[in-house]
């Protein structure tokens, strides 16, 4: 098991519609351990920090539409 660490953005959403966001976001990399939300901006986006475990030594990127 490895752990990775991630940093992303997501657009502002209500609460609960803004947990399944971070959780599906995550998804796509590994199994989340934590994650926080660690600033807001007034752009109306929110950076997200995270931690996954994966199988995997190397993370495997994503590509996003954002």
């Amino acid at each position: 098991m490895f752990t990775h660490f991630l940093t992303f953005e997501l657009d502002w959403l209500p609460p609960a519609q803004l947990q399944a966001a971070i959780l599906k976001e995550l998804g796509q990399y590994g199994e989340p351990l934590r994650w926080a939300i660690v600033e807001a901006s007034r752009c109306e986006k929110v950076q997200v920090e995270a931690v996954v475990t994966t199988t995997e030594q190397n993370l495997r990127l994503v590509p996003t539409s954002r």
